[in-house]
C-alpha cells in the first residue's frame, strides 16, 4: 500500500513495530518497482522517484503526526487492531 500511495505522488510514512518487517519493506518495494519496470508498467523516472516518497519509521507517533490520511493494515486480530487504532487515535491530530 505504501508503494501505491507513493506511486500516486503522495508522501508516505511507513510504520511497523517489527524491525525485521520494516527493514524488509524498502527492498521489497524496490523489487516490486523493478518488476513494474520489466513489464513496462512504470517508466524509469517515475520508478526512481517513488522510494524517496516513502519514509519507514518504527515510531507510531512519528508515522501519524500531521497525517491527512491514515491507512491501517494490521493483521486480522481484533484485539491487536483495537489496540493499534487506540494508539493511532491518541497520536493523530
Amino acid at each position: 500500500m505504501a508503494q501505491l500511495f507513493a506511486q500516486a505522488g503522495l508522501s508516505v510514512r511507513l510504520y511497523d513495530n517489527n524491525a525485521d518487517v520494516l527493514a524488509a519493506a524498502m527492498p521489497r518495494i524496490l523489487a516490486n518497482l523493478q518488476t513494474s519496470l520489466h513489464f513496462g508498467l512504470l517508466d524509469t523516472t517515475t520508478a526512481a522517484a517513488i522510494p524517496a516518497r516513502i519514509t519507514p519509521t518504527s515510531a507510531l507517533e512519528e508515522a501519524v503526526r500531521g497525517a491527512d490520511f491514515i491507512f491501517e493494515a494490521v493483521f486480522e486480530n481484533m484485539a491487536v487492531k483495537h489496540r493499534v487504532l487506540a494508539e493511532i487515535e491518541r497520536a493523530a491530530s
